[in-house]
């Protein structure tokens, strides 16, 4: 990730938090991963890019792959794979 982006990636996750109320286990679970990788998205301050295409594409998450990173201007350039973060 650009560094320039890490200030607007951070925000994509508070914001992705505070929709879960502040819990990271709620927003693991809504987000159908484990509360570890919720607690390394925060340690590493951006969500990796499958995982936002993965919760941006969520009908439930009203949070965009385009908020969760900034950074990433092409989206139709990557094939996306559950399970790589």
């Amino acid at each position: 990730m650009h560094p320039l982006y890490a200030n607007d990636c951070k925000k994509g996750l508070e914001k992705l938090l505070a929709w879960a109320g502040g819990n990271k286990t709620q927003l693991a679970k809504v987000c159908g991963v484990t509360r570890n990788t919720v607690s390394f998205w925060f340690s590493k301050g951006y969500i990796g890019r499958d995982s936002a295409a993965v919760v941006g594409s969520n009908p439930n998450i009203p949070i965009t792959k385009e908020e969760l990173r900034p950074d990433i201007k092409h989206w139709d350039h990557y094939k996306f794979c559950r399970g790589r973060d």
